[in-house]
């Protein structure tokens, strides 16, 4: 710039981009005339004035060429350029091919996940106008299909016509709902197929509703293979100079209809035989498929995506015709028959279960107010009423309970577990029939404490402590008030055999016949002895001898001869239990002036 300013003339003055020209003001000329009347130069300030001028003719030019220099230095554009081309670039593309939405497709797709993931509500606002509506109508018409299905299934399946029906679907092994469907349509059109001539390549396809069963309903791309290959193998073998086409192929009750065009054939799958119109309509469908299709059947390579738009021409053939079967007045009173039978019997099935239920309810009610006895669960198993209890083995008979209650216990399944019932009243009763107390003894339970009063044998007391202890609700055991007549009887014994004494005669060791019977002495000995026995004591009984004077003089060892008497008769009264002692009474310090033998107890165990 500054040298085609150099060409110009004088170069200008340095100033800021798009600063304002400094304009010459009027007194210009007068200075310059006075500057000349001074005797200055007038060149130098001639040349500033012209800078000056062409600085303000030519400055909008020269900034224009300094823009444009800077943008082909940078060599790209700017995003104000993109802006300005981008819409109309857009819709460029867009009608040529669909190039363009398959490439922005995964980006808006991740946009609007994020758009999702950060804001679902926004999301949910502005789907809603559209959704919710289409939601209703697609509810809507789904309940409308499934009334008008139980409406048609339920007329089916009663009356002469809906029996035989089901014997017919045991017989063949096919579904009660695919046999209806058979004997309920004139026709009916399973599937329509789309191929691709040349190549046989399933182009499209559209299949019935799921009433057809899943086994029954061929795949399509095998369907189409096949077609292709009987095609070929009927224009190969039957061709009379011309490209011979198969038509119909018939198997069973269904038919495959097939129409053949310059680029595709279409084929229908029909059960039943379809009126000729309908044979004709699959032609049409052909050749209407290709004047719709011109440009996507010339430039096929094998992807299928641009037939999609098709389905709904595929989706009109899909038709079908049902059977009206005609009520006869027979008809109307098989089913005024059957229904009153099914009345009656649901009336009598309802009574039945109610009854049922009022007998289980009864007999619940009854076994819970009874002592002992738990109610586990109460209900119906294999078609019957059934209880699950729990009894204390002392608690009353089940049976019993059930028939004091008005319920018949042969109408219902009762299993029955033991359990032990912690109530008082079952804690004393197992108390009395574990120990089996005699008659003297009362047993009272006194909140887990076991309380005994009266008397009984040593040997049954000793036996009450472990037994009751064991007993489940049994926490102690009181014997306090237990009197032990083992012990009594020994106790009063030993006091009266102290108390007693064996006499001799005069001058003799032994003792007279009628003294060795005396009963009174041996029932005391034999007390004694078993009252040591059934105690377990040890009972220690000393025999002191006696002797008067004279018999001492006489016979000083008479004294204790008689002891051994006395020893030898009382070890056979009590059977050899009693620990005895022969001993002379004189030599103990207790001499008595008597022929006799006095008798001194020692019962260890006692403390005695």
């Amino acid at each position: 710039m500054v040298e085609r300013n150099r060409e110009l003339g004088t170069p200008l003055p340095p100033r800021a981009l798009g600063e304002r020209p400094r304009v010459p003001f009027a007194g210009a000329a007068s200075r310059s005339e006075r500057a000349s009347e001074d005797g200055t130069s007038t060149g130098e300030v001639g040349e500033h004035e012209l800078a000056i001028l062409r600085d303000q003719l030519l400055g909008p030019e020269l900034r224009r060429i300094a823009a444009i220099e800077r943008r082909l230095e940078r060599r790209g554009l700017t995003p104000e350029d993109v802006a300005r081309v981008l819409p109309a670039a857009i819709r460029l593309r867009q009608s040529h091919d669909g190039q363009l939405g398959r490439a922005l497709g995964p980006t808006l797709e991740g946009a609007i996940q994020d758009s999702v993931r950060r804001n679902p509500t926004a999301i949910s606002e502005a789907l809603f106008p559209v959704l919710g509506p289409a939601i209703r109508r697609s509810i809507g018409a789904a309940l409308s299909g499934l009334v008008e299905s139980f409406n048609a299934a339920l007329g089916a399946s009663l009356g002469l016509r809906g029996l035989r029906w089901h014997l017919e679907a045991r017989r063949t092994g096919r579904s009660f709902a695919e046999v209806a469907l058979l004997h309920s349509i004139a026709w009916r059109t399973e599937l329509v197929l789309l191929v691709h001539r040349e190549t046989g390549t399933l182009l499209l396809s559209a299949q019935a509703d799921a009433l057809t069963p899943a086994r029954t309903t061929p795949d399509g791309d095998v369907v189409s293979a096949m077609l292709a290959a009987i095609q070929d193998f009927v224009s190969d073998s039957f061709a009379d100079g011309e490209r011979t086409q198969l038509n119909r192929i018939a198997f069973d009750d269904r038919t495959l209809h097939v129409a053949v065009g310059p680029k595709v054939t279409l084929a229908a799958l029909v059960r039943g035989a379809p009126p000729a119109e309908f044979v004709a309509q699959i032609q049409e469908t052909c050749d209407l498929v290709h004047v719709l299709a011109t440009a996507r059947l010339a430039g096929f390579r094998g992807d299928t995506t641009p037939f999609v738009t098709l389905q709904p021409t595929l989706d009109d053939l899909l038709r079908e015709e049902k059977v009206v079967h005609r009520s006869s007045r027979r008809g109307l009173l098989t089913w005024s028959l059957a229904l009153v039978v099914a009345s009656g019997l649901c009336i009598g099935w309802i009574a039945q279960r109610a009854a049922e239920t009022a007998r289980l309810a009864s007999a619940v009610e009854a076994l819970r107010a009874e002592p002992g006895v738990v109610v586990v669960s109460a209900a119906r198993q294999a078609g019957r009423p059934a209880l699950v209890l729990m009894r204390d083995p002392d608690a009353a008979a089940v049976t019993r309970v059930l028939l004091d209650a008005g319920v018949d216990p042969e109408l219902l399944d009762i299993h029955e577990e033991p359990y032990v019932c912690l109530m008082p009243q079952f804690v004393q009763q197992r108390a009395l029939a574990a120990l089996s107390p005699p008659p003297t003894v009362d047993v009272e339970l006194h909140g887990g404490r076991l309380v005994l009063r009266g008397t009984a044998s040593h040997r049954w007391i000793q036996r009450v402590d472990p037994v009751a202890s064991a007993l489940p609700g049994v926490t102690s055991v009181d014997l306090a008030a237990l009197v032990d007549i083992d012990e009594g009887r020994v106790t009063s014994s030993s006091f009266r055999l102290e108390r007693s004494a064996l006499t001799f005669a005069p001058g003799e060791a032994r003792p007279a016949v009628e003294v060795t019977e005396q009963t009174d002495l041996r029932q005391m000995v034999q007390l004694l002895a078993n009252g040591a026995r059934s105690v377990g004591w040890v009972v220690r009984v000393e025999l002191l001898g006696s002797a008067t004077d004279e018999e001492v003089l006489a016979d000083p060892s008479l004294a204790l001869r008689r002891a051994y008497a006395a020893e030898r008769l009382v070890e056979t009264w009590s059977d050899g239990v009693l620990m005895l002692e022969a001993s002379d009474a004189r030599a103990q310090g207790r001499a008595a002036p008597a022929p006799e033998v006095r008798f001194r107890v020692t019962i260890h165990g006692t403390g005695q």
